[in-house]
């Protein structure tokens, strides 16, 4: 969440760029992993209707190690189902595309 908003983050370069073209809304939620997103996900929609784009970005906090921070990890089951819902009810919701992002590889060996 916090680079998209902060100045140079994506979400203010998009804005920037569409500018009294679009409303770019951010809602990321710094901390989130899959589950908690599935729980406040209808709260999350800007008040009009029609959604040109939308961005899910999840994954990072799921995969968080279960020994460390077994409140955030996701099992990958779960994670798989939970992200399958999100882009259902984001798809249903938006009537507009929906790209899904993920974090970048971990390269475990390193860790």
């Amino acid at each position: 969440q916090e680079g998209g908003t902060l100045a140079g983050g994506w979400a203010a370069l998009l804005a920037a760029q569409y500018s009294r073209r679009a409303d770019v809304v951010n809602r990321g939620l710094a901390g989130y992993n899959t589950r908690w997103g599935l729980e406040v996900l209808d709260r999350l929609w800007a008040p009009h209707s029609e959604t040109a784009l939308a961005t899910v970005w999840f994954g990072a906090n799921d995969a968080a190690d279960p020994a460390v921070n077994p409140r955030q990890h996701v099992p990958l089951d779960e994670y798989k189902r939970n992200l399958a819902e999100i882009v259902s009810r984001t798809k249903g919701r938006s009537g507009g595309k929906v790209v899904v992002l993920s974090p970048p590889p971990i390269h475990e060996a390193m860790y």
